[in-house]
């Protein structure tokens, strides 16, 4: 609005030109909304600015995940699947940088694996050879056969003697017992003091001895009574076992320990002392209270073999002999067989060898050259026990063309060569 000098009348409203502002009015609105005007600005350019705008969301980010997973899970459960796709894709595309991160976890359990694997495996052999020969041993070689079982699987079953009597799971970081199962035949024990023995054990092995993050203590032996520790992420399993247990008792140990990580993975991370969320452990922990005892009739290992197994002990060894000399009979004789065959004018040998327990030779043979076959009766060599095949081809030996010019000429009576 403008205003214009009138003689009369003074100051009279005249119309506004176009353009023309009053600098008053551009003050006052300044005073007014200058500062929300200049952060609507400011917030303006970082919405719009990608780079800004990113600071500003990643600064929150964390703090709404945190109090999304405090009030429930269901920002992991709208999660997980696209997690789990970009997983999929990224193993589709390059599978090279997953492999490089579980790396140094698969190595130390792959070696455990393997470990483990060969001390059960020598175990059994041992009890196998200790068994092979006995009248137990025959038994058991029977129901192996009948039943379809490894002989070495049963020797071990009707071998070891041993009882799960009392099985601890303890956490990890705090020592302290979360559940235990007992055998009820065995008196009760002080289950806090034990956790808390094993922990101070533990850690007093890791400190000591500088142990690497994969490597944990496993057995304790104390008399007739040893300690199977199983490791887990946030608890372990401490097994008290009396007697000779198998080497795969530690499966059902781990086995155990991974079902209650999968059920309690929660739990066991946030676990404060209060044990009353775990009442259905006892459930995975009761069926690993094995016991395997040695039936009254079968003596034991300690007493002496029948003298009688030594007899088909020593019957056994006779005949490896026996055979032993008549196969290095027979390969020496197949030897100079194809050696003398080697030598033969007129005669290349291509291939020989064994298979199946037959021989077989296979070469090139000139029409004048000696019949192998009838070389096999100066060796004693059975015909049958040989297959040979022979392709024709003409010799340039001097000897077999020297024969083909007698054929082809004639030999005067009174020349010699």
């Amino acid at each position: 609005m403008a205003f214009s000098n009138n003689d009369s009348k003074g100051l009279v409203a005249g119309p506004e030109s176009p353009g023309d502002e009053d600098p008053n009015l551009e003050n006052l609105r300044e005073l007014i909304f200058g500062k929300e005007k200049k952060r609507l600005d400011e917030l303006l350019d970082r919405i719009e600015d990608p780079e800004k705008f990113s600071i500003d969301l990643g600064k929150a980010i964390h703090l709404a995940i945190k109090q999304s997973h405090e009030s429930g899970n269901k920002l992991s459960d709208s999660l997980f699947p696209v997690i789990e796709n970009a997983i999929l894709k990224s193993v589709k595309k390059d599978s090279r940088p997953l492999v490089d991160a579980i790396f140094p976890i698969m190595g130390p359990a792959i070696r455990k694996s393997i470990a483990e694997a060969f001390k059960d495996m020598i175990q059994s052999m041992n009890k196998m050879l200790e068994n092979s020969f006995s009248i137990n041993g025959i038994k058991w070689r029977i129901k192996s056969i009948t039943t379809g079982k490894p002989f070495a699987e049963i020797v071990l079953l009707h071998n070891l003697v041993y009882k799960v009597q009392h099985i601890f799971l303890i956490h990890h970081k705090t020592g302290l017992l979360v559940s235990e199962v007992m055998d009820s035949n065995v008196p009760s024990q002080d289950a806090d003091l034990v956790s808390s023995m094993l922990t101070a054990i533990s850690d007093f092995v890791r400190d000591s001895f500088n142990t690497s993050p994969g490597e944990e203590l496993d057995m304790i032996e104390v008399g007739e009574h040893t300690v199977w520790i199983v490791q887990g992420p946030y608890a372990l399993i401490a097994a008290v076992v009396k007697g000779e247990a198998p080497e795969n008792l530690r499966v059902d140990f781990q086995q155990a320990l991974e079902l209650i990580h999968k059920d309690f993975s929660v739990e066991l991370k946030d676990f404060d002392g209060d044990t009353s969320v775990f009442g259905q452990v006892d459930e995975i922990l009761t069926p690993c209270l094995k016991t395997h005892e040695k039936r009254p009739s079968q003596k034991l290992s300690g007493q002496k073999k029948p003298f009688w197994s030594i007899g088909i002990l020593s019957i056994i060894f006779i005949l490896i002999l026996t055979w032993a000399y008549f196969n290095y009979t027979a390969n020496k004789k197949w030897t100079g067989y194809v050696e003398n065959l080697k030598s033969e004018p007129g005669i290349i040998v291509t291939e020989t060898g064994k298979n199946n327990g037959q021989y077989y030779i296979y070469g090139l043979k000139d029409r004048l050259s000696a019949d192998p076959i009838r070389l096999l009766d100066e060796y004693n060599i059975d015909r049958s026990d040989v297959e040979s095949h022979w392709d024709i081809y003409s010799s340039l030996s001097p000897d077999i063309i020297l024969l083909r010019a007698e054929n082809i000429l004639g030999k005067p009576e009174n020349v010699e060569y």
